[in-house]
């Protein structure tokens, strides 16, 4: 299986609507996109964190290509301070507190 973790930072508060407009939208359709086992997100007042975990990589890519995700990632840049992302294989889904250590010490800026 394959685990996706991301973090977003806002730019300022004043974008968190539009943000989480976005962030529920693809909430939903990770969760409806064929392969996902789980997904989870984590809000803060301006530092957003997603966990989701895949059958394989394929399923995973089968969401990150989807419109609302496409939509999501243009419109990064203009609401996010900083925006980290990493995937990577596991035998089982992984706590939180694993999969954010994971992005501390593998994750890449999106931006």
């Amino acid at each position: 299986m394959i685990v996706a973790v991301t973090e977003v930072t806002l730019k300022s508060v004043w974008h968190l609507p539009l943000f989480l407009l976005l962030a529920g939208c693809n909430l939903l359709v990770s969760k409806l996109t064929k392969g996902n086992l789980h997904t989870s997100f984590r809000s803060g007042v301006l530092t957003h964190r997603t966990l989701s975990v895949w059958e394989d990589y394929n399923a995973m890519m089968g969401y990150v290509r989807s419109k609302p995700h496409m939509w999501a990632i243009k419109m990064n840049p203009r609401l996010a301070k900083s925006s980290y992302v990493c995937h990577y294989e596991a035998k089982k889904k992984p706590h939180w507190d694993e999969a954010l250590k994971y992005l501390n010490d593998q994750g890449r800026s999106s931006l």
